[in-house]
């Protein structure tokens, strides 16, 4: 069996399926160029081709998905945690937002990238605490419900910290008490939660009511391996 490397980075929709139309590409104007703006029929019904399309867009911090959730024209394409690219953005907003990682499932937690031995609340000072671990920034969407708990144990989550766009902590968000859930407020883009060790291997942060078994954390592969069978 060969094997062909690509090397560039591959979006899956889901296992066993690529999404073709993501790119990366270098700027959002050669997004825009491939991505028409057009209607399309789709069993009778007429749908904007960049209707659902996601696309990746590099950047010197690495790959960024943009989509287009209310405009599909060219000025619609936004980063998808909801922020315009336009004057409002300041380079320390885009550059906080551009370090938040595209993770590709449901679990938000990812337990390779915690600081040891340190737990966070409101005020986003480091305590130390050799039972307790605090996860990197997680990007979460304002003013929806996040469950935070661990599988096995159940346990929430020690506490947390709230951030905005430029990654200044939001003193009124977060919390110094044990939760299982939260609504992060209206300017919070991103929080990092402090989680007990013991809990670690089956965490999960997560978006909505429904609790819901383990899952892996996923990011956006930055590395695809397509094993194809010997040519005949």
């Amino acid at each position: 069996m060969s094997s062909t490397d690509i090397s560039k980075p591959l979006r899956m929709l889901n296992p066993g399926t690529l999404d073709s139309w993501w790119g990366p590409y270098d700027n959002v104007a050669a997004a825009c160029l491939a991505i028409p703006n057009e209607a399309k029929d789709v069993d009778g019904v007429m749908i904007n081709f960049r209707q659902g399309k996601v696309v990746g867009i590099s950047t010197p911090d690495g790959i960024i998905d943009y989509h287009w959730p209310k405009s599909y024209t060219n000025e619609g394409l936004v980063i998808k945690s909801g922020i315009p690219i336009d004057k409002s953005v300041t380079p320390e907003k885009t550059s906080f937002i551009q370090s938040l990682p595209v993770v590709t499932s449901s679990n938000l937690f990812n337990k390779a990238t915690v600081t040891p031995s340190v737990k966070r609340g409101k005020d986003g000072v480091n305590i130390s605490d050799n039972n307790v671990s605090t996860s990197a920034p997680i990007p979460v969407i304002p003013s929806v419900l996040h469950r935070a708990r661990s599988q096995s144990n159940n346990n929430g989550a020690i506490m947390f910290t709230e951030y905005d766009a430029s990654g200044a902590v939001i003193p009124t968000g977060g919390s110094d008490v044990p939760v299982s859930s939260f609504t992060p407020s209206a300017n919070t883009i991103a929080v990092t939660v402090s989680a007990r060790k013991v809990d670690l291997a089956d965490f999960m942060v997560y978006r909505g009511a429904v609790q819901t078994v383990f899952v892996p954390y996923v990011e956006v592969i930055e590395r695809f391996m397509v094993l194809t069978s010997p040519e005949v």
